[in-house]
């Protein structure tokens, strides 16, 4: 399928939020300087995510369309494989390498066996105690693969009415959180419970849907009048990130608790349109934008893993997160570059080998 430029682009976003905000955290949340920029850095992550959910609904849409138009007919069985051959290979590598040269090898003790199945079956999501296991970045991975089994029946309901089927997604994704929230005892229900049960399948669906409705959408934009659009829409993303979000707690029994991912994503969803409305220029930093963005799985798997390694092990890496945040980050996010661009390079490797 046909690389869109402007997806790569927003992967590469979602992933550079997603790690600066990790390395932020694991420097012991040095601050940058600027408090407007620590407070959005403190959303990254959960604006680096839902990016990575609504283009993978953007995505998946995109590529079923594609087959359609084509009069390609694609099995139930034949996608997930597909789906599988792109995640798998690096997922499983990123465990086995963690369990071998890191501190999570007690997972191979017989008391854990069952935390490691869940990693290999791709449902350890579900779980409180295997939720953050191995790694703490895996979580996504379940549910990303969670959103493939039901991707093909998705798409069926959007391709006869996309804007029904993501007024359903939303409100079935608000009611989940509520009844989940007020009706189901998760010991005591702290702000950890909420984080994990908030970004289950079921109480993401709303962002998948909303990156399928884009994807059905995109494919028939013309290339004029986007970059206004696109300003305003990053402003916007801007003021509710610093200015509106901090008066309230994302992850709550609350309205803003049930609502904000679904609003995080629409706005994100406006900047990514009119991102498709706009001719983007060729340039170097254009293209180390999109480098970073064609390796962003890769990146995503190793970025916190290198990062906890280092600060624990390096005495080089210590010395420069003495000296404050964004050193430390660079640096750190150059290496996980590296280690992401070489992780991705020996799947496609194996793949093309196949």
């Amino acid at each position: 399928m046909k690389r869109y430029k402007e997806i790569d682009i927003f992967r590469a976003v979602g992933i550079i939020l997603v790690a600066l905000y990790h390395f932020w955290v694991v420097s012991g949340y040095k601050t940058t300087g600027i408090n407007q920029l620590n407070t959005f850095l403190s959303y990254g992550g959960e604006i680096g995510v839902t990016l990575f959910f609504i283009i993978s609904g953007m995505s998946i849409c995109v590529s079923l369309q594609k087959n359609e138009d084509y009069g390609e007919k694609i099995t139930y069985v034949e996608f997930i494989k597909k789906r599988l051959k792109r995640i798998y290979p690096q997922y499983i590598l990123c465990i086995i390498i963690v369990l071998l040269l890191g501190d999570s090898a007690v997972y191979l003790s017989s008391v854990h066996i069952s935390s490691l199945l869940s990693h290999f079956f791709l449902v350890h999501n579900f779980s409180l105690t295997t939720h953050g296991s191995v790694s703490g970045v895996l979580w996504t991975i379940g549910v990303i693969f969670q959103f493939y089994l039901l991707a093909m029946y998705l798409y069926k309901f959007i391709r006869k009415n996309w804007k029904v089927t993501l007024c359903v997604a939303v409100l079935i994704t608000i009611l989940s959180k509520y009844f989940l929230y007020n009706y189901f005892d998760l010991n005591g229900l702290n702000q950890n419970y909420y984080f994990i049960y908030g970004r289950q399948i079921i109480t993401a669906l709303d962002n998948f849907v909303i990156g399928m409705c884009l994807g059905r959408i995109i494919l028939n934009v013309k290339k004029t009048g986007g970059l206004l659009g696109f300003i305003t829409s990053l402003i916007g993303i801007v003021i509710w990130i610093v200015y509106i979000t901090p008066k309230y707690t994302v992850y709550s029994n609350s309205a803003m608790g049930y609502a904000w991912h679904t609003i995080s994503a629409i706005l994100l969803s406006l900047c990514i349109f009119f991102s498709f409305k706009i001719n983007w220029k060729e340039s170097k930093v254009m293209d180390a934008i999109l480098f970073i963005g064609k390796n962003e799985y890769g990146i995503y798997l190793w970025h916190l893993l290198i990062a906890n390694n280092l600060i624990a092990k390096s005495e080089f890496i210590q010395k420069i997160l003495n000296y404050g945040y964004w050193g430390f980050a660079i640096i750190m996010l150059l290496i996980s570059v590296f280690v992401g661009w070489l992780s991705c390079n020996l799947h496609i490797r194996g793949e093309k080998n196949e």
